[in-house]
């Protein structure tokens, strides 16, 4: 029994031994955790701040800039009215080019056709009033009279404005 005591009270001192050993390796392990996250956490800190420097610089020449963002775009517009009202103006310009040409067109069709109408030969000569009357041709004479000589009909007074 001594021995086996002698043996228990062995394997109680290399326990203590071996449970100093173990919480030393605890110590060393929570030591490591700790740098490991601190430097973990450092360099996200790091890198962030790396960063964040760009983008405060990046929105403070934002600021610089969002007034002539305001004046570009407002330019922007006065542009995009001025190309629809030429857009509109040149439409106004073709269309009037082509009702002029239209009436062009029918100014020359309504010439032709009136010379059609009142096409004299060659040989016969045209001969006013008086000449036809010399000649003794009263009938031709009455009627290139009463042409060359009418007056136009004008409505009297009463006939434009009711009676007076």
């Amino acid at each position: 029994m001594k021995s086996e005591k002698k043996k228990a009270d062995q394997y109680e001192e290399d326990l203590e031994k071996e449970e100093k050993v173990l919480e030393g390796i605890r110590d060393s392990l929570k030591g490591f955790f700790f740098l490991f996250f601190f430097l973990v956490d450092r360099a996200l800190i790091r890198s962030s701040d790396k960063t964040q420097v760009f983008h405060d610089q990046i929105e403070q020449k934002q600021k610089e800039l969002q007034p002539w963002k305001t004046k570009i775009n407002q330019k922007q517009a006065e542009i995009d009215i001025k190309a629809s009202e030429r857009d509109m103006l040149v439409k106004k310009a073709e269309a009037i080019k082509q009702a002029c040409s239209e009436a062009q067109d029918a100014l020359e069709k309504s010439r032709s056709d009136r010379k059609s109408k009142v096409c004299v030969p060659n040989n016969v000569k045209m001969r006013s009033p008086d000449q036809a009357s010399r000649s003794g041709n009263s009938k031709i004479s009455n009627i290139a009279s009463s042409h060359f000589n009418r007056t136009p009909k004008v409505p009297n007074k009463e006939y434009r404005y009711g009676p007076v």
